[in-house]
């Protein structure tokens, strides 16, 4: 599986994007979307690919690629999450519940 985020350089525009959504906009006008606040003009952004592989039923492997696409370096600090199936409470079936917590 392989995704591919596409990441500003600039600042993320959370207030423009949370002021114009907040606002009551036409059935018939489009979705307001990230690349709609000019986040991304003069092509300053990364590209994040995450890929993902299974090398067994317990084994997976995660890969992040990052890739400056603007003229400039600029930096960028990648935090990686992973998250576990909750397979140890008492309301998974007992068959299918792992002996402890993880973590």
């Amino acid at each position: 599986m392989k995704y591919l985020y596409k990441y500003p350089q600039a600042a993320f525009p959370y207030a423009d994007l949370v002021e114009t959504n907040r606002r009551r906009r036409a059935a018939n006008e489009m979705e307001y979307e990230l690349l709609d606040t000019g986040v991304f003009k003069d092509d300053r952004y990364f590209d994040v690919f995450v890929e993902y592989a299974k090398a067994g039923p317990e084994d997976i492997l995660v890969k992040i690629t990052a890739a400056n696409r603007g003229p400039n370096a600029a930096e960028l600090h990648v935090l990686p999450t992973l998250w576990f199936r909750n397979d140890w409470s008492s309301w998974i079936a007992e068959s299918n519940r792992l002996l402890r917590n993880p973590i």
